[in-house]
């Protein structure tokens, strides 16, 4: 009995100790704290380069390059973090996605990511639903309803992969959030990769 309730003494001396630090303790959403960590990373990088960029008009070359090389370092860590909360965001709405069935290639939900790593995981998806033979498959985009200035991001960007794909005439729109795709067999064209930074665009 005494053990339970210091357990919840603690738990909420702790939750008065972050309320208002903007510590997230309870709810985070998926991916958030990698995103946090990215968007930190991203101010860091730019100090840095802002002050290379200084040393090296005063003439402080070795000073400049350091502070260059500290720049890229953090900027090595913007793409890690978003990279890790693109993972962890796209599982938590595909769980079963790497499952290895043809069901689980049904759909893919896009919701979250940023628009260059959503064109990646869109991307893979059409080519594993070419190489499992699905001939059918839906991508939730996102209407953009939280978007900035309510305007879409992914999905124009995703309507222009189908495009490039070959795919023109073999998509149409469910919904203002959702594409119905006809995915014939053999390979894709396109390669994606996937450069993240903190102010990228977030499908919503």
């Amino acid at each position: 009995m005494l053990g339970a309730v210091a357990v919840s003494v603690l738990a909420f001396t702790f939750w008065v100790w972050t309320w208002g630090k903007g510590i997230p303790y309870i709810d985070q959403q998926p991916g958030q704290k990698w995103r946090e960590k990215a968007r930190v990373a991203a101010r860091n990088r730019s100090k840095m380069l802002d002050q290379a960029s200084v040393a090296w008009k005063a003439g402080q070359k070795s000073t400049a390059k350091t502070l260059s090389e500290r720049g890229k370092h953090f900027g090595a860590q913007v793409e890690r973090y978003n990279e890790r909360a693109s993972k962890e965001i796209f599982l938590s709405l595909n769980a079963t996605y790497y499952s290895g069935t043809k069901e689980a290639l049904e759909k893919i939900d896009l919701h979250g990511l940023f628009v260059n790593e959503a064109l990646v995981y869109a991307q893979n998806h059409l080519d594993m639903c070419r190489d499992a033979g699905v001939t059918q498959t839906s991508i939730i985009t996102g209407r953009g309803n939280n978007s900035k200035d309510g305007i879409a991001k992914i999905k124009p960007a995703v309507e222009g992969l189908l495009v490039r794909e070959g795919l023109g005439d073999r998509f149409h729109w469910e919904n203002e959030g959702c594409v119905a795709v006809n995915v014939p067999r053999g390979r894709s064209r396109q390669t994606f990769t996937s450069n993240s930074d903190s102010g990228g665009c977030v499908v919503m």
